[in-house]
């Protein structure tokens, strides 16, 4: 839509977006999907990924299904501030490291993770349909965190469940 309503290609000169056009965009959607990748990039940059790598590692002595749960809860939670992508790029290197430090197959970590990772139900940032649905002014914060703080317990509950069956 943006492309047919635009003024040109800009090669000529001419304006890609017209104000109109672009007082349409959710700009505070875009933004918040921008602040967890940036999120992500200052965990890598600062070093917390290493030292997230480290704590895991620890986890060894735990029973699988403590390590399966903390991770699960903690992956749930993470991915509520960046996006799906981010939290993956970050945790999946580290996990298969972390795991493999301790001696255990990375999947132990790395499938519960990747599940978990996209039970973000409470925050706009979370998901793609998280930023729509809050997007539309029709669903307030304080509903999004309420509903979804329960559905990501629930979901952790699964998933651990299905994880603990499996692995």
């Amino acid at each position: 839509e943006l492309v047919t309503r635009s003024r040109g290609s800009g090669r000529d000169g001419s304006r890609l977006l017209d104000w109109p056009t672009a007082k349409k965009i959710p700009w505070g959607v875009l933004l918040l999907f921008g602040g967890g990748i940036a999120i992500a990039k200052a965990f890598d940059v600062s070093g917390l990924s290493t030292s997230i790598g480290e704590l895991v590692g620890t986890l060894r002595d735990w029973p699988a299904l403590a390590v399966i749960a903390v991770l699960c809860l903690a992956v749930t939670f993470f991915s509520e501030f960046t996006s799906n992508t981010a939290t993956s790029n970050i945790l999946m290197p580290i996990l298969a490291a972390a795991a493999k430090a301790g001696g255990m197959n990375p999947a132990m970590l790395m499938f519960p993770a990747t599940l978990s990772n996209s039970l973000s139900f409470m925050l706009p940032v979370g998901t793609p349909p998280n930023a729509i649905a809050f997007g539309t002014g029709k669903v307030r914060m304080r509903e999004m965190v309420r509903v979804g703080f329960v559905l990501n317990l629930i979901g952790v509950a699964i998933v651990v469940l299905v994880c603990w069956k499996l692995l």
